[in-house]
């Protein structure tokens, strides 16, 4: 049998639990949209932020003119950290996991869909997100 190598994690919903209703709140009072054309908007976008064809303040704007609005700097930014923190709700039973691989000397890393602002956040709020071992991803347009 082969010892195992390495072990590769997804973040949205593996490391991370569901996304946090306060802070999807707190999105739909900075852009005063009501909850279908922010969803509809939202999610039409989302996969290219994701997958880094999009920055996240090209998808903020984007998604905001697909609703009719437009939105300041001020409001991109703290769509960005609202954003974050919707996805920053941790599943501790997986990152204690995870950490307890690394402690035995396991390689982990994260294999994820995650854009170039989201990344900024969490890294910023997350400091064992620094014991995975990382790999650049794709340069976003903007």
């Amino acid at each position: 049998m082969n010892p195992v190598k390495a072990v590769l994690f997804d973040y949205g919903m593996v490391l991370s639990g569901p996304p946090d209703p306060a802070a999807w709140q707190r999105i739909r009072t900075i852009t005063n949209l009501d909850e279908e054309p922010l969803h509809r908007e939202y999610w039409a976008h989302r996969h290219d932020y994701d997958r880094g064809t999009l920055s996240g303040v090209a998808f903020w704007h984007k998604a905001a003119a697909g609703a009719g609005i437009a939105l300041t700097p001020q409001q991109v930014a703290q769509l960005i950290d609202a954003d974050t923190d919707l996805w920053s709700q941790l599943n501790q039973p997986m990152l204690d996991w995870a950490q307890r691989l690394q402690r035995a000397g396991i390689r982990t890393g994260i294999l994820s869909n995650i854009g170039d602002a989201m990344t900024t956040g969490l890294t910023r709020r997350h400091a064992w997100l620094k014991a995975f071992t990382t790999t650049p991803g794709p340069t976003p347009s903007s």
